[in-house]
């Protein structure tokens, strides 16, 4: 993350870039007792990093449920942009929280 963030201050970007770091789901290996990672529900699967840095912004914590959903509508707004009609996702920057905190949240384990 060091090297690319220099690479981005090298080139002279970085004050115009916006760095997503974004996992795709925890691991819980032995975390629950089970050997795999991935099959039961549990904090250590469900809860995943998302850091979204913007130096036209000021830091902050989202403490609503989000989803990997909510990543590219919540870029765009970042960008000024709309999402696309029918996106499941929300823009989790536009002071929806109600709206965050009261949908469902989805989960598959096999």
């Amino acid at each position: 993350m060091r090297r690319l963030y220099q690479g981005l201050n090298d080139c002279g970007i970085a004050e115009d870039a916006i760095l997503v770091v974004l996992g795709d789901h925890g691991e819980d290996l032995f975390d629950s007792g089970f050997p795999t990672h991935g099959r039961n529900i549990a904090d250590s699967v469900l809860h995943i990093p998302l850091i979204i840095q913007d130096k036209k912004r000021s830091a902050g914590t989202i403490n609503v449920p989000t989803s990997q959903v909510d990543v590219a509508p919540t870029l765009l707004g970042m960008l000024g942009l709309n999402s696309f009609p029918g996106h499941q996702g929300l823009d989790v920057l536009d002071g929806s929280s109600d709206l965050l905190s009261n949908r469902p949240i989805f989960f598959h384990s096999n």
